[in-house]
This record gives structure tokens, C-alpha cells and sequence, in this order.
């Protein structure tokens, strides 16, 4: 085959390693996901059962009683729909702790020592770019 003829099967194989490549790395990212989104629901089961418990006031402690009677949400807590005393008492606290709330993660955000994985993620994201430009360009090329 001379230099001007497209090699079909080449490019073929070229395209089917970089789907498995991406293929990979999709899997890679759904498990990371799901394994975060344990760690999720499991720190919110922690919560919420401190709120029952009382550790977090009683304020949360009856909030969350209701909440587990299905009688209001957290997100109708915390925009203001419920109107109950312990919801209004939650929200001013919450309310006092958000410019604390926002350095803390401005700080996070401006240290990659506390946040390693963020910066993991950040090179895994530009690496999984490069490869779709690659990729573009491979089919532009057919």
C-alpha cells in the first residue's frame, strides 16, 4: 500500500482502542461516583440520626422527627416554606454560619494539600479532553 492509500483497518483499530480508552475511563468515573455517592448517603444517615438523637439541638431533633413522618422536608426547611418555629430557629443558624461556611471553602479551594483530590480530578478532566480532541480529529481525518 503506497503513502496516498487510507488504511482503513488502521484507523478502524485506532478508533475501537480509543472508545475502549474511553469506555474505561467512563466505568472508572461511575465507580468513583458511585463509591462517593455511598460516602454521601452514609455521612447524611449519620446526620440524620444525631438530629433524632438530640446531639444537634432540639430544634433539629423534632425537625427531623417530622421529616421522618413525611410532614415537611429538608428543603422546605431550608427555604422557608416551613414556617414552624424549630425550622425559622435552624435557619437563622444556618444563616449566621454561612460567612464562615464560605471561607472555609474558599481555603479548601486555594489548597491542593487539603483537597488532593480535586486536583486529581482536574487532571483526569484535561487528560480525558486532550483524548476527545484526539479522538475529533480522528474522524475529521476519515
Amino acid at each position: 500500500m503506497d503513502e496516498d492509500e487510507f488504511d482503513l483497518e488502521a484507523t478502524l483499530a485506532e478508533m475501537n482502542a480509543a472508545m475502549a480508552e474511553i469506555d474505561a475511563w467512563t466505568k472508572e468515573g461511575e465507580a468513583a461516583f458511585a463509591a462517593e455517592r455511598a460516602g454521601l448517603d452514609k455521612a447524611l444517615a449519620e446526620v440524620e440520626e444525631a438530629r433524632r438523637s438530640g446531639s444537634e439541638g432540639r430544634d433539629w431533633q423534632v425537625l427531623q422527627q417530622r421529616i421522618d413522618m413525611r410532614e415537611t422536608t429538608l428543603d422546605d426547611i431550608v427555604g422557608g416554606i416551613d414556617q414552624s418555629d424549630e425550622a425559622v430557629a435552624v435557619r437563622a443558624k444556618m444563616s449566621a454560619a454561612i460567612p464562615e461556611l464560605r471561607q472555609n471553602y474558599a481555603d479548601v479551594l486555594d489548597d491542593p494539600e487539603q483537597s488532593p483530590e480535586r486536583a486529581e480530578a482536574e487532571a483526569a478532566r484535561a487528560e480525558l479532553q486532550k483524548s476527545l480532541e484526539e479522538f475529533d480529529e480522528l474522524l475529521r481525518d476519515l
